[in-house]
């Protein structure tokens, strides 16, 4: 079962990381074959029941994103960096 595990938390990890610059492109049809591939997890037991969904992943993710660009003033993306 450990074996089976390892993908999963990988996969999800990549999601995690991955998704936001993608998630918006996709059609709802893909996003909800990727919300069942994790339901499907979860009821296998591969994945814990209390994993958020992809969209909440994808929604944490950005909002982590932003809320660094917004507190870090040497942030590329910051309007202080440009003022040099």
């Amino acid at each position: 079962m450990q074996k089976y595990l390892r993908p999963v938390k990988t996969c999800l990890c990549l999601l995690r990381c991955y998704a936001s610059a993608w998630w918006g492109f996709t059609p709802a049809s893909d996003r909800s074959r990727l919300e069942s591939v994790l339901r499907r997890g979860q009821q296998s037991g591969l994945c814990s029941a209390d994993v958020p969904t992809i969209a909440a992943l994808v929604d944490r993710a950005d909002d982590n994103m932003f809320e660094s660009i917004l507190h870090n003033p040497h942030h590329v993306y910051t309007e202080q960096s440009y003022a040099g």
